[in-house]
């Protein structure tokens, strides 16, 4: 369903208002390729455990990369450590790839969370991120991880970030010397930097990091205290969260200034004409604002019960988001005023991505309805009740399936997606 200027949109200065849907939405039509599930196993069956926090590469229109978490051990060839594992899907190329339209389309599901000699990691890894530009090709994938094996330099048990780079096959070590658990990762396009938070402060640092071991140089530098520190995909500019709830951004040559109060902020590339973009959860409200060029704050976008999602390289002119409310996942332009359907899912969604231009989507949920393009419901072994009276034959009772939250991959259609293509 798409809402156009007959839908519970207001307009005011400056600003958008979406109001809460009426019921029965979960029947709408969605907009684009329906929901196509990529951490199947490699049989083709289901995971056998839950899937999140997914993330998109942030190259132009292609977006190469998909990275998420799995405590599944069925979905890649020879992953045997019992742990959480990041892993990176490639997009498959030519028209399968553009279409998206079954499972078993292609491509290719990969372990991350490896050292440089390919051992996997000994404690649980999480939290990836990628890199890519609208002028930059991706090739690395951040991620925080408890395991005390990939890299010289980290022999304790405490989360630190790495960096894979995917194309040499080496893990580097990017937080080494900082006190306090190091988590939240983020990458600017070309693999260079990246931003992490450690005990109550956020921090920048080199990808490549203590590289060569125990005697290497200290790359990292403080920020500021606070947390959720992201970068743009240009590097040149960072939003956080400050101790007191304030939301943070500076660009280069910049004082940071205060844009509003929440969490979860991305911040956007510069646009020539019209400044720069920051979007953030704030209490149950999206909140997207821009910063012109002379640091002039204007509300893009205000998206009052609901999720966020990620947005894209065009927030200050074109302010698209993704968002989700309960079960249903959106696209939202702010220019247009227009909120399209993406997904109706069986669970509540909460972990969303977004590619560079707003033309392909991914997202984690325990299933959908007839849109999804989806393996079977994992199936448990039947088992005998114990509390069964006696019989000839054995009461044989099987439990409901089990639905293990999984990741979907979806794309917009090149034509009738408005300025987001």
């Amino acid at each position: 369903m798409r809402f156009r200027s007959h839908s519970p949109i207001i307009f005011v200065t400056a600003m958008v208002v979406l109001l809460a849907f009426g019921a029965g939405i979960a029947n709408a039509k969605i907009f684009g390729t329906k929901p196509l599930v990529i951490s199947a196993a490699t049989d083709g069956s289901s995971a056998n455990g839950d899937s999140g926090q997914p993330v998109i590469s942030g190259d132009n229109r292609v977006s190469k990369y998909i990275a998420f978490y799995s405590d599944a051990s069925n979905i890649a060839a020879g992953d045997g450590n019992g742990v959480r594992d990041v892993f990176v899907w490639t997009r498959p190329r030519g028209r399968s790839g553009q279409t998206l339209n079954r499972v078993g389309v292609g491509g290719a599901l990969t372990i991350a969370s490896v050292a440089s000699n390919g051992a996997q990691a000994n404690g649980p890894s999480e939290r990836p991120n990628l890199d890519g530009s609208m002028k930059s090709s991706p090739k690395c994938v951040a991620f925080q991880s408890q395991a005390t094996n990939l890299n010289a330099s980290d022999a304790t048990p405490d989360w630190d970030i790495y960096v894979r780079n995917l194309r040499t096959k080496k893990t580097y070590l990017a937080s080494a010397g900082v006190s306090g658990d190091a988590t939240r990762p983020s990458l600017n396009g070309k693999c260079t930097e990246v931003v992490y938070e450690a005990g109550g402060s956020v921090y920048r640092a080199k990808s490549k990091g203590w590289a060569l071991g125990a005697g290497a140089k200290k790359r990292s530098s403080r920020v500021a205290a606070g947390s959720q520190i992201r970068i743009s995909l240009e590097g040149t500019s960072i939003g956080w969260v400050a101790p007191n709830g304030a939301v943070k951004w500076k660009t280069a040559g910049r004082r940071a200034r205060t844009v509003g109060r929440g969490t979860t902020p991305w911040v956007s590339d510069k646009d020539r004409k019209a400044g720069w973009g920051i979007t953030f959860q704030s209490g149950n409200t999206v909140l997207s604002r821009k910063i012109t060029r002379k640091l002039k704050l204007a509300t893009r976008a205000r998206i009052t019960g609901a999720v966020f999602g990620g947005s894209t390289v065009y927030v200050p002119n074109r302010g698209i988001i993704n968002y989700a409310k309960g079960k249903s996942f959106y696209y939202f332009n702010a220019n247009t005023g227009n909120s399209d359907d993406l997904a109706h899912a069986n669970t509540d969604i909460t972990e969303m991505g977004i590619g560079a231009r707003g033309t392909m989507m991914v997202f984690a949920a325990g299933g959908g309805d007839q849109d999804f393009i989806d393996t079977a419901p994992f199936q448990g072994p039947p088992f005998i009740d114990p509390n069964s009276p006696p019989t000839i034959a054995p009461i044989v009772r099987v439990p409901p399936p089990v639905r293990y939250n999984s990741i979907y991959v979806k794309v917009l259609p090149t034509k009738g997606c408005g300025s987001g293509c």
